[in-house]
């Protein structure tokens, strides 16, 4: 009887030993996310030291009691790439970004939303840098996972189709592009709404598509549909509102009216400067596209130094090969 107590205590010990493992696992978890969150709203304000730190805390929790092949470490991975892409420093962003990839793909395999996601930020972080060749198949895939699990009628697949269609678009694939943006904006025109700022998204890039090859007369309600938008649901100092100001500038440029595209450039400059800082290279078009014209009125002076401002910045946050430093060279 004393053998069989003894055996059935082992039995019960075990169980609840299991049973408190598995209660410890889920608080860690819990205290990740917990970080992660604080991080993220750290970085949203810009606030990006405390934001890193509070990420290192949660990717070093997770590593050390999780281990590497978990779900919190992608997270906390995910998180610090995040982090480091949103204060423009691409090398370690690029990192843990390739990082969670790997943890994510090793955890949860290739058809899994968390791996899309991994992809699309990795992406979006390359696209920034004008890197649209590492862009693409990033994207394309994101997208393909998404169909697959989510449906061609699902909200997050209408994100993934548009950035596929951005960077279609930056390449010169304006064929591949056009009907992408046109499916995303129809998913988000059901689901959303016209008076939300992702359809107003989708309205400005299909406008970005049409002025590419010159149908201005299509692209500028477009644009202007959408900045009215982002006026209503962003507010006129959101980095949104900057782009619509600056593709409006376009227009004006087009127009040979360089007084008002000027004012639409220097005012987006300012707030892309005062939201996301000057080491971005949203900031850096709308320099290049005042330093360009400087030059169209003959203001040499003033036209070069603008440049040089540009590449000096791109220098920084990309690669000499990339698109857009050679832009400025």
């Amino acid at each position: 009887m004393k053998t069989i107590f003894c055996f059935f205590y082992l039995i019960l010990f075990l169980h609840f030993s299991a049973f408190s493992q598995a209660v410890d696992t889920a608080a860690v978890e819990k205290e990740v996310d917990s970080l992660i969150q604080i991080s993220r709203d750290y970085a949203n304000k810009r606030n990006f030291d405390p934001a890193l730190q509070y990420s290192a805390a949660a990717e070093k929790i997770a590593r050390e009691r999780l281990g590497e092949i978990s779900a919190a470490y992608g997270a906390a991975c995910f998180n610090q790439g995040r982090v480091y892409s949103f204060k423009g420093d691409y090398g370690p962003a690029e990192i843990w970004y390739l990082k969670s990839i790997d943890v994510r793909k090793r955890v949860f395999g290739t058809e899994h939303l968390l791996y899309a996601q991994s992809l699309n930020n990795l992406g979006v972080m390359y696209w920034r840098q004008g890197k649209f060749d590492k862009t693409e198949p990033l994207y394309r895939e994101s997208k393909e996972i998404r169909e697959r699990i989510l449906g061609k009628d699902h909200i997050d697949y209408a994100m993934a189709a548009n950035n596929l269609a951005v960077v279609y678009n930056d390449m010169g694939y304006y064929d591949k592009s056009e009907p992408l943006h046109e499916e995303a904006l129809a998913v988000r025109k059901k689901k959303l709404g016209v008076l939300h700022p992702d359809y107003a998204q989708s309205v400005n890039n299909l406008a970005a598509v049409y002025y590419n090859i010159g149908k201005y007369e299509k692209a500028m309600p477009l644009w202007l549909e959408s900045m009215e938008i982002r006026k209503n649901s962003l507010g006129k100092n959101s980095p949104e509102y900057a782009q619509s100001l600056g593709n409006i500038a376009a227009i004006y440029w087009e127009l040979a009216d360089y007084k008002k595209a000027e004012a639409c450039w220097l005012e987006a400059a300012s707030i892309i400067e005062n939201t996301l800082g000057q080491n971005r290279i949203e900031y850096c078009q709308n320099i290049d596209n005042l330093a360009t014209l400087h030059f169209k009125l003959g203001n040499y002076p003033r036209s070069l130094a603008l440049h040089s401002q540009s590449m000096a910045i791109k220098e920084k946050i990309t690669e000499k090969n990339s698109a857009n430093y050679c832009l400025s060279l």
